[in-house]
């Protein structure tokens, strides 16, 4: 019995350390790219016009659901209302995030995205009426008010407006497809890894491109660093599918719903920190602050979660 703790325990530790890891490459690569395909292009890419200025979003957003078609399948008919919901909040929640890392910095909309449980508690309240606990009433303005904080700059400018509102785009996408899927009575929508034939192939033709794109490099076919930004591309769109299968499959193989949730706060929040710390930004105290108060508010409705949980469960025990 000690022994089947210990290893579900060391198992449990384990998934969240990939968890956390995918996370951060992903969004760490993906900005990587973002930042780094317009220059290659300087300075003819900045009389493209604002229009063409989402393209690196839609690039890296096209490839990461790229890789997730290629990685994973999805159990049902893909036409499907609730398949149809899945699949389509996923690409424009995809989107909405990869265009904030566009304006703001990783952390900065990441942070954001700490509203995202506070969003649908609020949406659940108002699509299925369901009641709406003290703990989170007290933690709604503390986690809006310290993600906002964290995220503003001291100087902010139209760029800054622009990445958290499309942050918090994200959270609504994803909160809406969310209550849609429920509205039709399910819960997700169930995926699979595809074949080992299937995921080496498609790692194969990367690995090739790569390489032809490093040969085109160095005969200066093609400017500098294309292989770098391309290989970060690639590498956000596996840890893409990584964390997401990861998140929705695995670990919830190992830990319950609650314990679940506790687990993605504490991701999210080292995830932060870990791009804060490889990122160009300096945070001001007051960013700080900003980042402490959203994490007070994100225990509080935790905790109000559990409690409503236990009570729920006490109830039908009885």
């Amino acid at each position: 019995m000690l022994n089947t703790f210990r290893s579900n325990h060391a198992t449990a530790i384990v998934t969240f350390l990939a968890w956390t890891l995918t996370s951060f490459l992903c969004h760490e690569c993906a900005k990587i790219f973002l930042t780094g395909f317009p220059r290659l292009f300087e300075p003819t890419y900045s009389d493209l016009g604002p229009v063409l200025h989402v393209m690196p979003s839609v690039i890296v957003t096209l490839i990461q659901c790229l890789t997730c078609v290629f990685c994973v399948r999805i159990c049902g008919a893909v036409t499907s209302t609730p398949v149809a919901i899945f699949v389509v909040g996923h690409v424009l929640a995809t989107l909405a995030t990869n265009s904030s890392m566009t304006y703001i910095e990783a952390a900065s909309t990441l942070a954001i995205k700490l509203t995202e449980p506070v969003t649908m508690a609020v949406a659940h309240h108002i699509v299925f009426e369901t009641s709406v606990t003290i703990e989170t009433i007290v933690s709604i303005p503390l986690i809006i008010f310290g993600s906002l904080l964290f995220s503003v700059k001291t100087t902010c400018q139209t760029s800054d407006t622009a990445g958290i509102v499309l942050a918090f785009l994200s959270n609504l996408i994803v909160t809406a497809r969310n209550v849609a899927i429920k509205k039709h009575q399910v819960n997700t929508a169930p995926v699979q890894l595809r074949s080992r034939t299937c995921i080496s192939a498609l790692l194969c033709v990367q690995m090739a491109i790569l390489l032809l794109v490093y040969i085109l490099e160095n005969e200066f076919v093609i400017p500098v660093k294309c292989s770098f930004i391309l290989g970060a591309l690639f590498v956000s769109g596996l840890c893409h599918v990584s964390y997401s299968y990861i998140s929705t499959i695995i670990f919830l193989k190992v830990m319950n719903v609650i314990s679940h949730s506790i687990a993605n706060i504490c991701k999210r929040l080292l995830v932060i920190l870990l791009l804060y710390g490889v990122g160009k930004r300096v945070a001001s105290s007051w960013n700080m602050l900003g980042l402490t108060l959203a994490v007070i508010g994100l225990y509080i409705y935790i905790r109000g979660q559990i409690i409503t949980k236990m009570v729920s469960t006490n109830t039908q025990d009885g």
